[in-house]
């Protein structure tokens, strides 16, 4: 998280179950170099705090793909037609191998700062793969929208959940 003073209760809740390091605010790519550096990962799991619904099958499968991943900088899904990470479902983590996120650090633009790995994936990104969700999964409403990034999102996450049986919403 960031080294903002309201980030501090975060740290504070999550410090004696998780790792948690505290970076700069407004790059957000340094929080990942900087980590690396220090913990010395392989891969990188980015889950995005907008994706309340994270899929652990999806998950456990881009895992799997890792173990064998040699020729691959970037892993997750594409849906509709597009990498996931551009579409708001808010249920897809992305794998990165760790020295890609070292290699972007040296000459990342302003975008890349902000949203990490948005110059990883793409058709023309031949160390990248994304496999399609909707054949690997279940098929998804066309325009489903769970991640949350507005008040009116979050009341919407907050109805589903209390739905669920056997959810306990604070």
């Amino acid at each position: 998280t960031t080294t903002a003073p309201e980030d501090d209760s975060l740290e504070a809740r999550y410090r004696d179950r998780a790792l948690v390091h505290r970076g700069s605010e407004r790059d957000v790519l340094s929080r990942f170099t900087e980590l690396i550096l220090a913990e010395n990962p392989d891969w990188v799991v980015r889950i995005c705090a907008d994706n309340p619904f994270l899929l652990k099958e999806g998950l456990e499968f881009l895992r799997r793909k890792a173990e064998g991943a040699t020729e691959r900088d970037y892993l997750s899904f594409q849906i509709w037609g597009k990498p996931a990470m551009k579409v708001p479902l808010g249920i897809f983590a992305e794998f990165v191998r760790a020295d890609a996120l070292l290699r972007l650090e040296s000459s990342a633009d302003p975008l890349d700062r902000e949203h990490v790995t948005i110059n990883l994936y793409g058709p023309e990104k031949n160390r990248a793969e994304l496999f399609d969700f909707e054949t690997t999964f279940f098929p998804v409403p066309q325009g489903l929208r769970l991640t949350i990034d507005t008040r009116e999102d979050f009341e919407n996450a907050d109805a589903i959940l209390r739905k669920m049986p056997g959810m306990e919403v604070a």
